[in-house]
C-alpha cells in the first residue's frame, strides 16, 4: 500500500486516543477549509512516520 493510504489508517487509530470521531490532517484541512468547522489539536506521534503530524478534528 502507498503512504497515503498508511497515514490514513494510523490517524484513524488515532481517534480513539483523542476522543474525536472524525481527524483530518492539515493538508486535508486546507482543501476542506471552507466546508468544515476544525479544531487545530496538538501535534501527534504517528507510528511509521518520522515527524509528528499535525492534525485537526472536524467538528460534528
Amino acid at each position: 500500500m502507498g503512504n497515503t493510504v498508511n497515514v490514513a489508517s494510523r490517524i484513524q487509530g488515532l481517534r480513539k486516543t483523542v476522543g474525536r470521531p472524525l481527524l483530518v490532517t492539515e493538508a486535508v484541512r486546507e482543501r476542506s477549509a471552507d466546508s468544515f468547522v476544525f479544531e487545530k489539536l496538538p501535534s501527534q506521534e504517528v507510528c511509521g512516520i518520522e515527524r509528528r503530524m499535525i492534525i485537526f478534528a472536524v467538528a460534528v
